[in-house]
């Protein structure tokens, strides 16, 4: 483990290791390394040994999020539920998340994309109308587009009944659409410093204004 950060032959090996032993030292296990590293560990579970860690993540994340406590430290465990196997109560407690996830600031900004990446892999049903309110009440064109999409992806697995959902809040998406819209064509252009940060007038900022504009337009056909 402390080589992988350096050796690429050591992050192989790190990912083909079996995870041994009892719960809680399996969460110690995944809460203690990489993010990148806890898919590749999560499969190499046993189905019992599966069951039993997704019990328990839902278990601490629902405990974090009653206490309105979730933030950034806590991305293990949102990573960790988008590969365990779903269940009704992760679906439940992941929704609920999405509230807290609103108002990040700056240094957890990550979570939320963490958050939306794991709804997309369970797709509750129950997850469309906060996920659109997300849409509506956050200003970063990046997580919107990626909260489009995984109201997209939810529309595919539950059908009709999601189709009916996301009627009710067509206006509501109208809006944001047309703001983006706005914003592309006011916004003043510039290049930042530094090539990653994607302030709004970057062509970061304008690609990801693009493809939250593309993801909505498709929500609304």
């Amino acid at each position: 483990r402390e080589l992988a950060p350096r050796v690429p032959a050591a992050r192989w090996a790190l990912t083909q290791l079996q995870v041994s032993g009892d719960t809680e030292s399996i969460l110690a296990d995944l809460s203690s390394g990489h993010l990148r590293y806890i898919r590749p560990r999560i499969e190499n579970l046993a189905p019992e040994q599966a069951r039993a860690v997704s019990t328990e993540v839902c278990r601490q994340l629902r405990d974090i999020v009653e206490a309105d406590a979730l933030d950034v430290s806590h991305c293990w465990l949102l990573t960790a539920s988008q590969y365990l196997p779903p269940s009704s109560q992760i679906s439940e407690t992941l929704t609920a998340s999405l509230s807290q996830t609103i108002d990040c600031p700056g240094e957890d900004i990550g979570l939320r994309a963490r958050l939306l990446r794991s709804l997309s892999a369970v797709r509750p049903l129950q997850a469309i109308s906060p996920l659109i309110d997300l849409i509506c009440q956050i200003d970063h064109p990046g997580h919107q587009q990626l909260a489009a999409v995984c109201v997209e992806k939810i529309l595919k697995e539950h059908g009709e009944e999601a189709l009916q959902l996301l009627h009710k809040r067509r206006e509501d998406l109208s809006r944001v659409l047309n703001d983006l819209k706005h914003q592309r064509a006011t916004v003043r252009a510039f290049e930042p410093e530094k090539p990653w940060h994607h302030p709004p007038g970057s062509p970061g900022w304008f690609a990801e204004v693009e493809r939250a504009i593309k993801a909505l337009k498709r929500l609304l056909q």
